[in-house]
């Protein structure tokens, strides 16, 4: 997703924490989710979602390229969108899904009736500040699909993370100390990193709008998505209280 262009007045402000926090350390944060879980995860979410070989399918937010080439692999016809020039560059390496990613505004996707399936993967949603915003980005996604299109967005459970979040944790990786703290604020979980590394110290800020597994479906729903079902995993399971993920499946109208 590429922000919108802002006023002169406000060329000097600090970008928004999704721009600077997907860059040159997100792999070293991130380093856990590799090519084998991917194929695993897109393996059982293309028999949840009834996706199949040769459906054109849009990885909203598809980071460096991970799932993208697991559909791939599996015969779907993938592209992906996303903010970060450094995820992107990382996805472009992967001869899988060369040429077919591109930087685009979530909330204005240049897309119209495209596609048969999209995803949005590993809580990729609820980053804006307000909630129209959130909500115009799910309309643009909306929008890409064929009529009867399918798609899956995978978040955090809510009551899940409330239940499970470690206020401080402390790790160190390789030569790099990563400190991160975490809390609720309201309807967003906010977590601050900094990292030590070659005697420098980086920071780093993220902050999510958790969704209710009732507000999602609703939300669904008025952007235009039927048949809306929640589930637990990418295999299917049932959402209950030891859930972490919250993973919701429509179908456009």
């Amino acid at each position: 997703m590429h922000p919108p262009r802002t006023q002169d007045a406000n060329k000097d402000q600090a970008p928004p924490w999704y721009v600077r926090s997907f860059g040159d350390y997100y792999n070293l944060l991130y380093q856990h989710r590799d090519d084998a879980s991917a194929q695993r995860e897109v393996t059982n979410l293309m028999t949840t979602m009834d996706l199949h070989a040769g459906m054109r399918v849009l990885d909203v937010c598809c980071g460096a390229g991970r799932h993208l080439a697991a559909m791939r692999r599996a015969g779907c016809d993938v592209f992906g969108i996303d903010l970060s020039p450094q995820l992107l560059a990382e996805a472009s390496k992967r001869d899988a899904v060369r040429g077919r990613v591109a930087r685009a505004d979530i909330r204005a996707l240049p897309f119209d009736q495209s596609f048969d399936a999209a995803v949005n993967l590993f809580t990729s949603f609820g980053y804006f500040t307000t909630d129209e915003e959130n909500t115009a980005a799910l309309h643009s996604i909306v929008r890409t699909l064929k009529q009867g299109g399918l798609f899956a967005m995978d978040h955090a459970h809510r009551g899940c993370v409330e239940r499970t979040l470690k206020p401080r944790t402390v790790d160190q990786r390789g030569d790099a100390t990563i400190t991160a703290t975490r809390s609720i604020e309201g309807d967003r979980v906010v977590k601050h990193t900094s990292i030590q590394i070659d005697g420098q110290t980086h920071q780093l800020s993220e902050s999510v709008r958790l969704y209710h597994p009732n507000e999602m479906a609703t939300l669904f729903e008025q952007t235009g998505l039927m048949d809306v079902r929640i589930v637990g995993g990418f295999d299917g399971r049932a959402l209950d209280d030891d859930a972490d993920r919250m993973i919701t499946i429509g179908r456009r109208v």
